[in-house]
């Protein structure tokens, strides 16, 4: 996950703009901030940790983004692994909560591959409590935005 918030980082400090927007170096900031707590939660949890790894994610979160598209990318991508975290911690009425905020937060967003993630995360959610149906219902969701967003990037010419 932490891709994105590294690419989205490099792309905008690279950028050939004579000097960036104040939103575009805040942005660029939060971003790397980001990209370090994606690693950090990764060392974490590869070392067993995943409360830790949790406390890491959640901690940058508290961060303000700027009002725009990429920090809702970057803020739906670090829930949606939040989620994923806190369900392997045990924590599944905080993973489902956190994956919930989310996808209330993507209400009137164009379907992005942010929307599916947070549907998987939430459908991993149901299914550890064993609500079949909820988790159905939720993976389906996934499923259903993530060809939206394939078609919506297909439709504009950018590929799969």
């Amino acid at each position: 996950m932490s891709r994105l918030a590294l690419a989205l980082a490099v792309a905008l400090l690279a950028a050939d703009a004579p000097a960036p927007a104040e939103r575009d170096r805040v942005l660029a900031e939060v971003a790397a901030q980001i990209a370090e707590a994606h690693r950090k939660a990764d060392a974490l949890e590869k070392q067993g940790e995943p409360v830790q790894a949790v406390a890491v994610l959640a901690a940058v979160q508290a961060n303000p983004l700027p009002d725009c598209e990429e920090s809702w990318h970057l803020r739906a991508d670090l829930m949606a692994r939040t989620s994923q975290l806190m369900l392997r911690a045990g924590d599944v009425e905080g993973a489902e909560f956190t994956a919930k905020k989310g996808l209330e937060d993507a209400r009137n967003r164009p379907p992005s591959i942010y929307v599916a993630q947070l549907w998987l995360r939430l459908g991993e959610a149901r299914e550890a409590v064993k609500d079949d149906d909820g988790a159905v219902n939720a993976y389906q969701s996934a499923i259903d935005a993530a060809k939206a967003a394939l078609a919506e990037r297909q439709d504009a010419g950018r590929g799969p």
